[in-house]
């Protein structure tokens, strides 16, 4: 370290620079920045610095999964259409809200590798990914069918309708919605930093930015007809005698996948000796490709004969089933915060938070469609076996997601 010292002394002797004190380690804090890369250079050469590694530990919250239909209701036994909306006593008990979620614990890893001996040109990349993120709400009732529960529909013949799925003395069931996520990112780009004084320093980025969240939503309901109340003598050889069971599944997997171009800013200042607070700001614009893949199943059990089963449920029909695709253009700004203490000349630990937000996203929870033909559905009074109704896509409605939280990181130089 002594023959280092001396070196630097000399070389400070020769650009004209006043030599500070300096213990073992402060070289770069003693001699003024804008020297600083030239004794870098000169005393160790392209590889100090050369490359970086960061990982970071990630507690993420991302936005909730909206419901934006009525998924399960209760109403007034009494009435002829109980639970279906606009009817007297008629409460949504799932739906029209967002499912509750917790936050995520995730990973991001991110280097890169100087390309010039003075530190002015690098290439960086890396990418993060959160755990599986899951919700789950639901309502059942008691043996004896209570409270009435429903789940509500629109038909084009007969208007606001419902399903039965608990009935006080007659049926008893539940209805349950569980949703899951999964996101994930990646990034490369080429940085230029440029020194501002012997504290701050500046970088631009150019690049490239990948981001990913696959989503779904399913819808299940189970009742047991005990009372036979649902039987229906109109149609002979689909009667629900009682004891019957009966389950639907209506199920929504939503995919977006970003891929745009990425620019970017940031600023590092030191605040102490070995204390660093860097800002980031970063904006990509490209196409968001979305990929909706939606079914339906309903079983029905009838005592002493064999279970009926359709590739149909309640919301997810003959015509409404299938994969749908379509790509929209988005934005995904990223704004982050973070402290950094240098602990070695090698070794950094840091704390930030970051802001990630995506415009264009398609959600799951708002493509399901009240508007059915019960002509379609197994459990409706009207069904027709073979019945393929002109039902439209699914809407493919948009909405901005975003994701935010606390990062925990090591980062090594070599």
């Amino acid at each position: 370290m002594g023959a280092r010292l001396l070196k630097a002394a000399l070389i400070c002797l020769a650009l004209g620079e006043p030599i500070a004190h300096a213990q073992d380690g402060e070289l770069s804090r003693a001699i003024p920045v804008n020297s600083t890369e030239e004794l870098v250079l000169l005393l160790d050469g392209p590889g100090r610095g050369g490359m970086w590694m960061n990982a970071e530990y990630l507690l993420w919250w991302t936005r909730p999964a909206p419901l934006g239909v009525p998924i399960a209701t209760t109403g007034d036994p009494t009435l002829l259409r109980a639970g279906a909306l606009g009817q007297s006593g008629t409460a949504t008990l799932l739906g029209e809200s967002n499912l509750p979620t917790n936050a995520l614990s995730g990973m991001r890893l991110h280097g890169g590798i100087w390309l010039d001996p003075a530190a002015t040109w690098a290439i960086t990349a890396g990418g993060f990914f959160l755990e599986r993120g899951s919700a789950r709400q639901s309502v059942t009732s008691d043996a004896n069918g209570n409270p009435p529960l429903f789940m509500p529909v629109s038909d084009a013949t007969f208007g606001e309708d419902s399903f039965t799925i608990a009935f006080p003395a007659g049926v008893s069931g539940s209805i349950a919605v569980s949703a899951s996520s999964t996101l994930w990112g990646a990034d490369a780009a080429i940085a230029r930093s440029w020194v501002l004084n012997e504290r701050s320093q500046f970088r631009a980025f150019l690049g490239y930015r990948h981001l990913g969240l696959v989503e779904r939503v399913d819808i299940t309901a189970f009742g047991t007809d005990f009372g036979g109340i649902l039987s229906d003598p109109n149609r002979p050889g689909f009667a629900q005698p009682g004891g019957s069971f009966f389950a639907t599944l209506d199920s929504y997997r939503l995919a977006n996948y970003f891929h745009g171009g990425q620019i970017g800013l940031q600023s590092e200042h030191a605040l102490r000796d070995r204390l660093v607070v860097t800002i980031d700001a970063r904006i990509a614009f490209g196409a968001t490709c979305q990929v909706l893949d939606t079914h339906g199943a309903t079983l029905v059990q009838q005592p002493g004969r064999p279970g009926l089963e359709f590739p149909v449920g309640l919301f997810a029909g003959a015509g409404s089933s299938g994969t749908f695709r379509q790509s929209v253009f988005s934005v995904v700004p990223e704004v982050a915060l973070k402290f950094a203490y240098q602990w070695t000349d090698g070794l950094q630990l840091s704390a930030g938070y970051t802001v990630l937000g995506w415009s264009g996203v398609a959600r799951p929870g708002d493509q399901i469609n009240r508007n059915v033909d019960e002509r379609a559905i197994p459990l409706a009074n009207a069904f027709t076996p073979g019945f393929r109704p002109m039902t439209p896509a699914p809407p493919m409605r948009q909405s901005t997601f975003w994701a935010h939280g606390l990062n925990l990181g090591i980062t090594f130089r070599f």
